[in-house]
């Protein structure tokens, strides 16, 4: 979650907390452990490449993803959107999840759009979360960038825009990728 800070003539922002999920783990203390232990996350995985050899890649157990609710499990979701959903929202569980916390926009980047290829998942997979996680998120304001790493710089623009132009103080940035 970052908060504006100033309205100063050179805007900034400053990071008031943040949530994370990756193959090391979920705080950066476990993942600076692993990194330190010389811990690797990468493994054989049931994914090929396009010459259908199998993909070596770094995973998330499936134990430290959101959990399938029955109503999540009725949408009948595209597989990576599924994923893409149960890795975004226990991140987003760190950062929003305490008492009387306030609806909150969220810019969200995720998987770029490819060339000839169907679109990975829609800018509804903000809605997703919002509808299915439980989290404060302030659905109408909330943005989607199909842009891959990009998008999250794409997101910190927005941020810089929604807090010129609103009274709100703060927003959630963020990525996902599977």
């Amino acid at each position: 979650m970052v908060s504006e800070q100033s309205k100063d003539p050179i805007p900034f922002l400053t990071v008031v907390t943040f949530g994370l999920l990756t193959p090391l783990g979920d705080s950066p203390q476990r993942v600076l452990a692993a990194i330190r232990a010389q811990v690797s996350a990468y493994g054989g995985s049931s994914y090929c490449n396009k010459w259908s050899h199998p993909m070596t890649v770094a995973q998330v157990p499936e134990a430290a993803l959101a959990p399938l609710t029955p109503e999540v499990k009725a949408l009948n979701l595209a597989s990576r959107k599924l994923r893409l959903f149960r890795l975004a929202v226990p991140s987003l569980k760190q950062v929003l999840d305490f008492p009387d916390a306030p609806n909150v926009p969220l810019f969200l980047a995720g998987p770029e759009l490819l060339p000839n290829q169907a679109a990975p998942i829609m800018g509804d997979l903000v809605g997703l979360i919002a509808q299915h996680s439980g989290l404060p998120i302030d659905l109408s304001m909330s943005r989607y960038f199909a842009s891959g790493r990009a998008g999250v710089l794409q997101a910190l623009q927005l941020a810089f825009q929604f807090f010129e132009q609103t009274s709100h103080n703060y927003a959630v940035i963020g990525g996902v990728d599977s």
